[in-house]
This record gives C-alpha cells, sequence and structure tokens, in this order.
C-alpha cells in the first residue's frame, strides 16, 4: 500500500470501537480536519454496534482510526515528514466534503526538490451522465476557501492532482464498512474478512464458500447501498 492511501487492510470484528488502535500520531504535526472534527478520544466506549447511529464526522473518524490512517496533531505544528503533511491535508479534505470525495490515493511521491508526484483524488460523479472529473473537482474547490486552502496546502508540497470519478463517497464506504463490520460481531458464519478498499471504492468482504449462506449474502447487502459490495472467495 502507498504511503497515504485511505484505505482499509481485512479487519476482524471489534465489539467496541478503540482509539488505542490507531498508529501513533507524530508528535509534529498538521492541525487536521475541518473544525468541530471529533478527536480519537471521543471514540472510546462506543460500541461498534451504535457507530451507525453516530454523526458523520464520529464514524469517518472511527474509519480512519481503525485503519490507521487518523492524524491528530497539535495545532500550529507542521511535520518533517512529506507523507504526514499530505494526508493531513488530505484528511481535512475529506471532512470537509464526506458526501463528494471518494478519498486520496498517493502515487509516486516522493521526496527532495522538484514535482512531488500526483495525487489522485476520487470525486462522487457519473462519466455517462456527462460529468468530467476535472471540472467538478475545480467545482468542489470553489466551493468554499476552506477546501482550496486544503487543496493549495497539497500543491505546495509539489504534488499535483488527478481526478478520476467514482461511485461512492467516503462518508458511504465508511459507514457500509460499520454496519457491515457491526453485523459481522454478532454473526460471522463464512464472513472471514472486510476491507475497505478506496482505490477500488468498494467494501471487500471475504468469504468462506462452504459455509457463507444466500440468506446471510442478503442480510450483509441490505445494510449499504446497491453496489458497495464485492465478495472474494478465500481459500
Amino acid at each position: 500500500m502507498r504511503p497515504g492511501r485511505f484505505s482499509g487492510s481485512p479487519a476482524a470484528p471489534q465489539p467496541t470501537a478503540s482509539a488505542s488502535d490507531s498508529a501513533p500520531a507524530s508528535a509534529n504535526s498538521v492541525a487536521p480536519a475541518a473544525e468541530g472534527t471529533p478527536s480519537q478520544d471521543s471514540l472510546e466506549g462506543i460500541p461498534m454496534e451504535e457507530m451507525t447511529n453516530q454523526p458523520v464526522p464520529v464514524q469517518m473518524t472511527q474509519c480512519l482510526t481503525q485503519h490507521a490512517k487518523w492524524i491528530d496533531l497539535p495545532a500550529g505544528k507542521t511535520s518533517g515528514d512529506l507523507y504526514t503533511r499530505i494526508a493531513a491535508h488530505e484528511q481535512e479534505l475529506l471532512f470537509l466534503l464526506p458526501d463528494e470525495v471518494g478519498g486520496f490515493d498517493n502515487v509516486n511521491i516522493a521526496a527532495g526538490p522538484g514535482p512531488r508526484g500526483t495525487v489522485g483524488v476520487s470525486v462522487v460523479g457519473f462519466a455517462a451522465g456527462g460529468n468530467d472529473a476535472e471540472t467538478a473537482w475545480q467545482a468542489l474547490r470553489a466551493k468554499s476557501p476552506e477546501v482550496e486552502a486544503a487543496a493549495a496546502a497539497i500543491e505546495a508540497e509539489g504534488a499535483s492532482f488527478a481526478p478520476r470519478l467514482v461511485d461512492f463517497s467516503y462518508a458511504t464506504l465508511c459507514k457500509a464498512d460499520l454496519a457491515v463490520t457491526s453485523l459481522w460481531t454478532s454473526n460471522d458464519d463464512g464472513l472471514t474478512s472486510v476491507r475497505m478498499d478506496v482505490e477500488l471504492n468498494r467494501i471487500i468482504l471475504g468469504i468462506d464458500a462452504a459455509l457463507f449462506s444466500d440468506s446471510y449474502r442478503q442480510d450483509l447487502l441490505a445494510t449499504a447501498p446497491a453496489g458497495v459490495f464485492e465478495f472474494e472467495e478465500v481459500q
């Protein structure tokens, strides 16, 4: 996995959402997301079964923490690490545009002088409907000064954006991930893994075909919009 991609690894069912599972934050960092974004501490003690009823910022904080991509850094600080700086601004954009952006993929980001590489940004839209990814991204940047500032901060690091259109927003993927994981905690018959893959813009469900029933499949599908899940047989 390239540094900076907001994508998950296969997860085991967890009874509670704990901040203790997240990667430790750097001491030198950037204040990340939009004002009002909860910190990791606010997740302590919230059962996974209740996560789908939480506000979107709480759900997204849980997803970023769960997949070790949450950056909770002191206000006014900057990081000496290029990936941390870029990821902090990407995280800010996710919270500013939870229903419009599906995530980011840092492609060939290199330290040192000169161009740093490309940040792939997934924009929710439909190519068949005449949407153009670049036009859609520029429209989102013009949506508010905060969005433009976060995007410009990434460009200031020497990286350029490569927009693409996707079906689902990060908030939708996150809610689906939490909903299916919640169901998994009480019924794991044939379900072996849950992975939020932001690059694929899908939730990948690993299954044991010998144990996995059609009725359980329907229960899982009912937790999210059509098309969010892809099933992957695990040997």
